[in-house]
């Protein structure tokens, strides 16, 4: 089904209904209002390019834009009277009977906030998000799956002897992933004194270790949507570099070019990437994963090894949706939805979404260990990663936070989205 056909259907199926998109950063939900009828995205932190996109016609709301302070997850900006106070007047502007949230991820307290308000919501439940993102789990989730992995230990760092996994020689390096942590920034990459230092500073936490591997990082989206496993073609994920993370195991963008991609991984390893994620989906999907989800794997250059899975959306949501859009296709987020609302409809060829897509994602963060407030000379130029597409001569373009806001250590001040 063409997206313009898509869109009829839904004009049809979701005409009184309200959809409204809750996270930290508004660009995140855009690209849904070119399907849904009824549409708005509430966010919590104000950025130069949401006044750009309110003049698009998108119904935004931010938190911060109305005195309240902005927030760093949808739970805390949900939560806030006014911003269901802008929910349900907008509900009755557009005369929808009903209201259903989106978020980036599962949250007990959205649900909460949901059920309170007769709310719909429109990802997997708490539970299952936090038993499939639990790291220290993965092994286990893992234990039907047949493909390579990487040799794991789970459980409380004090219970682990990582001698197991150094093949007698201590100075061998380990990843270690605690139990929840963003963008890499929980992800320590030790040697076996290094590991006793963790080991003795946080003896509780839950942990999962495994040897580290000098390869490259490769991720990619999916959608479970009507039981069937569509994934996208596999991009280069951007590690360690201390110009955009403060953390060795942090990440801070994405490479979707194929030719780029290349460059530092063979094409055999991408197809052994493609294999293995169609078959850890389906491993899964036995666990209660639907929805939008996302994987990174590593490579050796031998084999791909999964290393974890994101049961929900990912950081480089926008420009992957924009680009889906792009080549006609029903985005994966759009599908995420209708899972959830429970509407089936044709979708392209499981083939149509590995073709490649362009460009390459940098996360803008503080990488110092103090706050400090934002004074950049930069300018937001457009909101939408389609600005770049249907201007190539543009190259790059920056989303940024509005100044003078006080941005903490690890937080995201802007993006910068390339060709």
């Amino acid at each position: 089904m063409t997206t313009e056909k898509i869109k009829n259907l839904l004009n049809e199926r979701l005409n009184n209904h309200l959809i409204v998109f809750v996270a930290k950063d508004f660009s995140r939900g855009v690209g849904l209002e070119k399907f849904l009828p009824n549409f708005a995205i509430v966010c919590g932190t104000d950025s130069e390019a949401i006044d750009i996109a309110k003049s698009s016609g998108i119904n935004i709301f931010c938190l911060n834009e109305d005195s309240e302070p902005g927030s760093e997850n949808a739970g805390k900006i949900l939560e806030s009277i006014v911003s269901q106070g802008y929910i349900k007047d907008l509900q009755k502007q557009l005369s929808c009977s009903k209201v259903s949230i989106l978020t980036f991820k599962g949250s007990s307290k959205i649900e909460f906030v949901c059920k309170k308000n007769n709310w719909g919501y429109l990802n997997l439940d708490a539970k299952t998000t936090t038993y499939l993102e639990e790291k220290a789990n993965f092994e286990k989730l893992l234990k039907d799956y047949d493909g390579a992995l990487l040799q794991t230990l789970s459980g409380k760092l004090k219970d682990i002897n990582p001698e197991i996994l150094l093949d007698q020689s201590l100075e061998k390096k380990l990843a270690i992933q605690f139990t929840h942590g963003f963008a890499g920034q929980s992800t320590h990459f030790v040697n076996y004194d290094g590991f006793q230092k963790l080991q003795n500073e946080f003896p509780e936490k839950k942990v999962k270790v495994t040897p580290y591997i000098t390869g490259e990082t490769l991720t990619l989206n999916g959608c479970i949507y009507n039981d069937e496993v569509y994934i996208s073609y596999p991009f280069l994920q951007k590690t360690g570099d201390p110009e955009f993370s403060r953390h060795e195991g942090g990440t801070c963008g994405v490479i979707f070019d194929k030719e780029r991609v290349l460059k530092k991984v063979p094409e055999e390893m991408l197809e052994k990437t493609i294999k293995a994620s169609y078959a850890l989906a389906e491993n899964f999907k036995k666990h209660g994963l639907r929805g939008f989800f996302g994987f990174d794997l590593v490579t050796d250059g031998k084999e791909v090894c999964p290393i974890e899975l994101n049961p929900r959306l990912t950081a480089n949501i926008h420009p992957f949706t924009i680009q889906q859009i792009a080549k006609d296709l029903s985005p994966f987020l759009l599908l995420h939805i209708l899972e959830f609302l429970n509407i089936k409809t044709e979708t392209p060829a499981k083939e149509q979404y590995l073709t490649p897509l362009r460009g390459e994602t940098t996360s803008l963060r503080n990488v110092t260990d103090t706050p400090f407030t934002l004074n950049e000379a930069k300018s937001t130029t457009s909101h939408t990663f389609e600005h770049l597409l249907t201007n190539p001569e543009i190259i790059e373009m920056f989303i940024l936070l509005k100044n003078g806001q006080s941005i903490t250590p690890d937080g995201r001040w802007g993006e910068k989205w390339s060709l």
